[in-house]
């Protein structure tokens, strides 16, 4: 009876008299398409969970990850000088705090269980980074949550398709600075795409994720700048005739810009103090400004090819396809994960800093080695590519003409697809290098028998065997190399030290058995 005399009453009315029940028909919702929003989800997940598999298919990896001589030499040091040694160091060469302590502390566990740890601190980087990433793409949850997880974990799995991953994401002294950089921006990233920067809790975000990438590394630093010095320009008109209030709500970037002004003030002291002359002195780019914007200039294009290189696997038109299917998931995650309105002066801020990062690193490379010899810097750049898509495709998702059924279908179809295509280029390095991870483990613990053997005063090193991700830098001819003597490189020296020998003796370099 109920039912019958309600059933002509629209649905709104009756919610808001409160007479609403599972027994009342909504006739919105039944015009409701629940087989897309069905379709959606199921294409969503499926999207979601290959991404995790192509992380999970890395993130196994880090078992054979390694040292190479930096580990080694900074850890003597700071065995034989302590906590001093580590301020002389952050303070004299290294101006990155929010990185050096973690090593640090890495370097404690390791005397403490007089072992590598490889495993351990490269997971726990890993795990900070995806679970505080994570956090940011939250936001509250709510509307558009699968979205925006599938969003975030395609980045990541697509960011690791850039070439020569192993010193970013593999070797505990450089994925501590620029995997804790690449988190800041982030960070960063997904509270602007969310449109979180006038709330107190996307402000508060963005700003932890800025000052975490300056203190990071210089990429992270390099991405602040160019930030930063956007929203300082494009906010000046108001912040100069608004007064407090203005700056008050601006804090969440002012902050940071003095803190990249700190930061910048202590390299430039370094340099002029105690200059790092880097590598490739015969090279015409090397410390010549206009030379190395030259290069920079012609050598972007080679860096515009999504999984270029080796040992990425994709060919030319493979990786315009997966780039075209990343960028049409982008736009369906973008269009439906986030439902707040994107500030245009952040946005524009945003793609300026990852641009500006991008350039900057190719820049300080031929500036500073002679050449593109920054195996870390060429990863990060993949990542940042990434980003750039993403942010590209946010900013045309509410243009996107494509509506309905076929949007839910498609979007996470082609986000699905891209991945599909990137792990099967990546399949065949992956095996390979699963294969070497017994020779890789068996060689590191040969060098650590042998080092803490303290019956003499010499150890035998064998180079572990480099695969396609799994970089071991160690070019070293074999032969018998004597502490504090001509012919010992520093690194070499770096070993004897941490391992308190007088004698290295180098084993020659063996074929892999898996190769």
């Amino acid at each position: 009876m109920t039912a019958s005399l309600t059933r002509n009453i629209p649905p709104r009315v009756l919610r808001a008299i409160g007479q609403t029940s599972s027994a009342v028909p909504d006739a919105e919702a039944d015009r409701r398409p629940d087989h897309a929003a069905r379709w959606e989800s199921r294409l969503g997940s499926i999207a979601a969970a290959v991404a995790l598999m192509m992380l999970l298919s890395h993130a196994l990896l880090i078992v054979g990850g390694a040292w190479h001589g930096d580990e080694y030499a900074n850890f003597a040091a700071w065995r034989r000088g302590g906590i001093s040694e580590f301020i002389r160091r952050l303070v004299e060469w290294s101006p990155r705090p929010a990185s050096e302590l973690p090593l640090y502390l890495y370097y404690l566990a390791v005397e403490r269980f007089k072992a590598p740890l490889i495993a351990p601190f490269l997971a726990t980087l890993w795990t900070i980074v995806i679970a505080t990433a994570g956090v940011a793409a939250w936001q509250g949850g709510g509307s558009g949550l699968l979205q925006r997880f599938t969003l975030l974990l395609a980045t990541l799995a697509m960011g690791l398709m850039g070439p020569l991953i192993g010193s970013l994401f593999f070797w505990p002294m450089g994925a501590a600075p620029y995997l804790l950089s690449l988190l800041g921006i982030m960070v960063v990233t997904l509270q602007i795409l969310g449109g979180r920067t006038s709330s107190t809790g996307g402000q508060i975000l963005s700003g932890c994720g800025l000052a975490l990438a300056i203190t990071s590394s210089e990429v992270g630093y390099f991405f602040a700048v160019s930030f930063i010095g956007t929203m300082l320009v494009l906010d000046a008109p108001r912040l100069l005739s608004s007064g407090r209030p203005r700056l008050w709500g601006a804090a969440w970037y002012l902050i940071p810009a003095l803190l990249c002004a700190a930061v910048g003030a202590w390299i430039l002291h370094i340099v002029f103090t105690n200059p790092m002359r880097g590598l490739g002195k015969d090279s015409p780019t090397f410390h010549d400004f206009w030379r190395s914007l030259e290069a920079t200039i012609h050598g972007i294009t080679a860096e515009l090819t999504l999984g270029h290189g080796p040992p990425a696997g994709m060919d030319g038109p493979a990786s315009r396809l997966a780039a075209g299917l990343l960028f049409a998931g982008f736009l369906w995650a973008c269009r439906r994960g986030f439902v707040g309105t994107m500030a245009w002066r952040t946005a524009l801020a945003l793609l300026t800093g990852l641009v500006g990062c991008f350039l900057i690193t190719i820049f300080a490379s031929y500036y500073q080695y002679g050449s593109q010899a920054h195996e870390t810097h060429g990863s990060f750049r993949h990542v940042l590519l990434v980003l750039i898509l993403l942010v590209a495709a946010r900013a045309m998702a509410p243009l996107w003409p494509v509506r309905g059924l076929p949007a839910r279908i498609v979007g996470p179809a082609a986000l699905a697809a891209a991945i599909v295509i990137a792990m099967t280029a990546r399949a065949p390095a992956l095996l390979a290098d699963y294969r070497l991870i017994p020779e890789i483990r068996a060689a590191r613990r040969a060098v650590w028998d042998s080092g803490l053997d303290r019956s003499q005063d010499r150890m035998r090193f064998e180079a572990a065997p480099s695969g396609a991700l799994l970089i071991h830098m160690f070019p070293q001819p074999s032969g018998r190399y004597i502490s504090d003597t001509p012919g010992t490189e520093w690194w070499m020296e770096g070993i004897l030290r941490f391992f308190d020998k007088r004698v290295l003796e180098m084993a020659p370099r063996t074929q892999s058995s898996a190769s």
